[in-house]
């Protein structure tokens, strides 16, 4: 006989884990107790030495499908007697450590009840249990219990009070159990707020689907806006009332069977699919599908997801498996709408009906997007799931961190300890809206967390509303005493954030402006204006001295390469291929095809992307027309065709923008050489949602055959001189426009495009090696969401001796540069 005593650490409160240590230890006949205490659960057990074997191992191997178990350890005591195993209540200092887990999808058993006839929560809309239900969403504060949430305006029944303090039912202790007698309940209304009376809500929302109308249905985070997916009318008018006329609509199906229907789907998505995370899953269409061509407009993918919630389920199934577009509850590209009277006041002019309930909702939360690249999952939106499961860091913070991430795809995270607690996502702060929810749950998570930063983590641009939100909480804790030292910065604030300085490149390095003949390009060099800053950079451009909370400053790009070394959890140094839309460089410039070495603490810069003007600034981004007469007008090329599409005098006017340095800051950033090429081609002169121009030239690369790249030029220093290697974009622009005057199809020009950019990241990082001896090579930017040119720059970087990382736990878009932030933060200030 023996006595154990085990702690475990992780997602292990909350999460029906007691009960299972419970019934494990129970079924064993060993005796002792399991607690909450702060940070995880302690175990203590005894019994027979093969028992206790059995016991650790299907303890560390058999948890309950939310738990996460980070680490754990096991040490010897002395006996005491115990038979029986019994729950101990908590500590009390457990109260600011408890794990807030994900939102979890209706699990198998709660489903059975769902639709058993027998059963007291039959057709119940909000039946639950341990295993699954609200979490996040419906969180109002510590600790975790019913008081806390907004479950607290229903009081539990007797037998629903039962089955929560029943260690044996599976319901123990899961906060939102209700049941039709005590629990929320459906209600329905017309576009105008007003209520419908009914005794079967849900039916009539139903009945209407099928007529064509479309609904709006409150969800766990938010509300969708729901139609007929068959029904083009129904489509057609969602597209028109919404204003989102081209961006793909999600759709919601019954079951995996239902998905197999519209779409290809491998065993990994299956099982993605069917977690409980139950995300929005990019699947390849079938052809023809079953559904209107319009929820996804010349898209080869789908949108699709399954049933997350009771009421879901029963609508797929009163639907009789039709399938249902369940796009975000906005206008356009605001944050989904969460609360009753916001949900009316936005969504009555798109909506011809609500289905909604009295459970309030108290954090938005979107729904998580991903796919499968390869044989991994690739995240683009990391949300409803997912958040706030926390992400392993490879060192242990030194003070609480707090990360606010960018301005697009807005996610913040928590460090401390050696994991970081990233937010879900909350769109773009751009719109009041999401910046108001931005400050109100960055200030829920910390309450929820037990956590208050003493450091503050943010991009480096000054402009960026998660900028200004990090120097006002410095200055309202100028006073505080709390700021940990920090290594010294190479570069200040002031020198490095003065977006003027895109004005002062010299003509050596700046577009030539078609000064040179055609086909001919000079010698690529660095611009002058780089070579005032030191190459080897620390991302922690602004110590404070003042007391208080520190802030540091991290450069948009080392962010990206950190985010992917942490998920990974290596220590550096790499390279790091970050290429994306844009990011504030420390030459001021828009940075965005870059070539990173370094770690954590620094990073240097030794190849990019040549610079080009953004006639427009923004505007470029909106119309890639302007990116493609900046390239066609640097590399000295022509399009006849581009100029017979858009109008001679916009033309005109670009080309004086670039010439005069008018509203034209330079940038190299790849995305907007998508843009440039997609343009020339005659893929896309506007756009209507972010990155349509990049996606649609995927596609079209995506449907024929490997091809031929077209010359790449590298100019300047070596990788590791005093200078940066310059990929000099010319003659791919001169090429690119030369097969649209030969009449070379656009699916062909795409192909080549994406082999070149293959080229480029292969030579490049070969230089690198051969100057640095690095092989590790990290991508990442939202670039790199690309799934045909994420998998064949892996594919070649590993033929070529490289170790390759790509993401797998955050979106390699902007929605991962917290975690990026809290790595850089926590390495400077250790």
């Amino acid at each position: 006989m023996q006595r154990r005593a085990i702690a475990v650490r992780g997602t292990v409160q909350g999460v029906g884990f007691r009960p299972f240590v419970y019934h494990l230890a129970s079924s064993l006949e060993l005796g002792g107790f399991v607690r909450n205490q702060t940070g995880g659960v302690t175990i203590e057990v005894e019994g027979d030495e093969r028992s206790l074997e059995t016991f650790v191992s299907r303890l560390v191997t058999e948890p309950p499908p939310l738990a996460r178990i980070e680490a754990w350890s096991c040490e010897s005591r002395t006996l005491r007697g115990e038979s029986r195993f019994h729950i101990e209540h908590s500590e009390a200092c457990s109260v600011g450590a408890v794990c807030i887990t994900p939102d979890a999808a209706t699990c198998d058993a709660c489903l059975a009840e769902l639709f058993d006839p027998r059963d007291r929560r039959y057709r119940y809309p909000f039946l639950n249990c341990t295993n699954c239900g609200p979490r996040l969403t419906i969180v109002t504060g510590v600790p975790y219990d019913r008081a806390w949430t907004t479950m607290a305006a229903f009081p539990m029944c007797p037998r629903c009070r039962a089955e929560y303090d029943d260690p044996a039912d599976r319901r123990f202790h899961a906060q939102p159990v209700a049941c039709p007698d005590c629990g929320p309940k459906l209600i329905l209304a017309d576009s105008h707020g007003e209520r419908i009376e009914t005794s079967d809500p849900l039916s009539c929302f139903v009945q209407a689907l099928h007529a064509g109308q479309i609904g709006a249905m409150k969800g766990l985070g938010g509300y969708h806006v729901v139609c007929d997916a068959r029904n083009a009318g129904a489509v057609a008018e969602l597209r028109r009332r919404k204003h989102r006329y081209e961006k793909p609509f999600a759709v919601m199906v019954r079951d995996v069977a239902g998905s197999e229907v519209l779409c290809e789907v491998s065993p990994l998505e299956r099982n993605l699919l069917s977690s409980p995370r139950r995300p929005i899953l990019l699947l390849g269409k079938r052809h023809p599908c079953g559904i209107d061509e319009a929820v996804a407009p010349g898209n080869p993918s789908l949108g699709v997801m399954l049933p997350y919630t009771p009421l879901h389920h029963l609508l797929l199934h009163d639907m009789e498996g039709v399938p249902l577009v369940m796009t975000s509850g906005n206008q356009s590209d605001e944050p989904i709408a969460f609360d009753d009277r916001d949900a009316l006041a936005r969504l009555g002019g798109i909506a011809d009906l609500f289905l909604t309930h009295d459970r309030p909702i108290h954090v938005r939360c979107d729904d998580s997007v991903t796919r499968v690249i390869g044989t991994t999952e690739s995240p683009i939106r990391r949300s409803r799931g997912y958040a706030p499961q926390p992400v392993p860091l490879p060192f242990v913070c030194p003070a609480p961190i707090l990360a606010v991430g960018g301005q697009l795809k807005s996610t913040f995270a928590l460090g401390s300890d050696s994991r970081a607690v990233l937010s879900h996502h909350m769109g773009d702060l751009d719109h009041f809206e999401a910046y108001r929810s931005f400050e109100k749950d960055v200030a829920h998570y910390e309450r929820l967390f037990g956590l208050r930063p003493e450091i503050i983590a943010h991009d480096m641009h000054p402009d960026y509303a998660s900028t200004r939100y990090a120097q006002g909480r410095e200055a309202a804790s100028a006073n505080q005493n709390i700021a940990p030292d920090c290594k010294d910065a190479e570069y200040t604030h002031a020198s490095a954030c003065h977006p003027e300085r895109s004005d002062v490149f010299s003509a050596a390095g700046a577009p030539t402006g078609g000064s040179a003949a055609p086909g001919s390009f000079p010698p690529v060099r660095a611009p002058a204006a780089l070579e005032t800053f030191p190459r080897s950079t620390r991302s922690d451009s602004s110590p404070t001295v003042q007391a208080g909370v520190r802030l540091i400053a991290v450069q948009h790009h080392h962010a990206h390469m950190a985010s992917c070394m942490a998920e990974h959890g290596l220590a550096g140094p790499v390279i790091g291929v970050t290429f994306d839309g844009s990011g504030f460089g420390t030459d001021g410039a828009i940075w965005g095809g870059e070539f990173l070495t370094g770690g954590y603490d620094h990073f240097e810069r030794p190849a990019h992307l040549r610079y080009v003007a953004m006639p427009g600034g923004e505007q470029a981004v909106r119309e890639p027309w302007r990116m493609a007469v900046s390239h066609l007008l640097d590399s000295n090329a022509h399009c006849p065709s581009l100029e017979r599409r858009i109008p001679a005098a916009m033309v005109a006017t670009a080309r004086r923008m670039v010439e005069r340095r008018l509203n034209s800051p330079f940038t190299s950033s790849a995305g907007r050489l998508f843009d440039a090429v997609a343009s020339i081609a005659g893929v896309r002169d506007r756009v209507t949602y972010e990155g349509q121009a990049a996606i649609e030239l995927e596609w079209l690369a995506a449907s024929v055959p490997a091809a031929s790249p077209y010359p790449v030029q590298l100019g300047g220093a070596p990788a590791a001189g005093p200078s940066p290697l310059i990929v000099d974009t010319r003659p791919i622009i001169y090429a690119v426009a030369a097969d649209v005057a030969a009449g070379v199809s656009k699916e062909m020009i795409a192909r080549r495009f994406h082999s070149t950019l293959v080229d480029v990241v292969a030579a490049v990082c070969g230089r690198i090696r051969s100057a640095t001896q690095l092989e590790t090579v990290v991508l990442s930017g939202g670039v790199f969401m690309n799934a045909l040119l994420s998998t064949e720059v892996e594919e070649r970087l590993r033929i070529e001796g490289f170790r390759v990382y790509c993401h797998q736990i955050v979106p390699p878009n902007d929605g991962g540069l917290c975690l990026g932030q809290v790595a850089v933060a926590a390495s400077l200030v250790r």
